[in-house]
């Protein structure tokens, strides 16, 4: 896709490295803890094949987004964050259809997607990694 991206003339990207995907609640819940250390396996050898693209477009400015080392941070320190679970479901489909009372107290809402409390964080790292990269400027984040 960043090839495709630019060959269109795309220059800039702010590309985000996967989370430790063997850790998403439906893997561990429906496919086992087998299919779960797969799942880890492959998210570390992806993110290594993201960390060369810098390498494969030296004309563009392409940043990675280090979301496995936040959310590894967040299941390390999930009070520091506001969140009580980090590994669970708070809704949870399939099984008891049950949702929990506060969903901000949970990283993921279902058996794969974050919270919207998850997706603000995820969006302030993004916004972090964007300034740092020089891609954006502080003013133009107020209007």
């Amino acid at each position: 896709m960043v090839g495709r991206l630019h060959e269109a003339g795309a220059r800039t990207f702010l590309i985000p490295n996967l989370m430790d995907m063997g850790k998403l609640p439906g893997f561990v819940f429906f496919a086992g803890e087998e299919f779960a250390a797969l799942m880890s396996e492959m998210t570390v050898q992806w993110n290594q094949r993201l960390e060369g693209l810098p390498a494969s477009f030296p004309a563009a400015r392409i940043r990675i987004s280090d979301v496995h080392r936040l959310v590894d941070e967040i299941d390390a320190h999930p009070t520091a964050f506001g969140f009580t679970n980090t590994t669970d479901a708070c809704y949870r489909r399939f099984v008891d259809d049950m949702v929990c009372p506060d969903p901000d107290q949970y990283w993921f809402m279902d058996w794969a997607h974050p919270t919207t409390r998850a997706h603000k964080i995820l969006a302030s790292l993004f916004i972090l990694d964007l300034l740092r990269s020089g891609a954006i400027r502080p003013a133009q984040l107020v209007r």
